[in-house]
């Protein structure tokens, strides 16, 4: 549905913005036809007048939270601490005896850890003194 016309009548002259006053889109046309893009009323075309929607143009923030949360099954019931955000892992700081074992273990493996067994990574991790989850992240940031 389309309704008043926003076309600037008086751009042509560089004067001030005037409008037709045409209040809503009227074929002039059938449908298909090209007559059928150009206003009855004011001449038209058809993208010079405001097309309705059905959805707000515009929502807020807050409201598009409460969509997303709705869709995505968030319980708004949840206690505050639950709500503050998850600390930063504590960046791991190799020390070069350590960077040259890890060096020696991905080349050993083909710089994949995919080809070590889960307790071989727990025992290899162990003999260069960090945690699996630190010879994950280096193998991982080491791709």
């Amino acid at each position: 549905l389309y309704k008043e016309c926003v076309r600037n009548i008086n751009a042509e002259n560089g004067g001030e913005e005037v409008h037709d006053g045409c209040q809503k889109f009227t074929a002039a046309g059938k449908d298909g036809s090209p007559e059928a893009l150009k206003c009855a009323a004011c001449g038209c075309h058809r993208n010079f007048h405001q097309q309705e929607s059905e959805t707000p143009t515009a929502i807020k923030g807050s409201d598009l939270t409460q969509f997303a949360d709705d869709i995505l099954g968030v319980d708004k019931a949840q206690s505050p601490d639950d709500s503050t955000p998850k600390e930063k892992r504590k960046r791991t700081i190799f020390s070069a005896e350590q960077l040259t074992k890890l060096e020696a273990l991905a080349e050993s493996v083909h710089w994949s850890l995919g080809n070590i067994p889960k307790d071989q990574q727990a025992s290899a991790a162990m003999e260069i003194g960090i945690t699996v989850e630190s010879l994950k992240y280096w193998f991982h940031n080491r791709k």
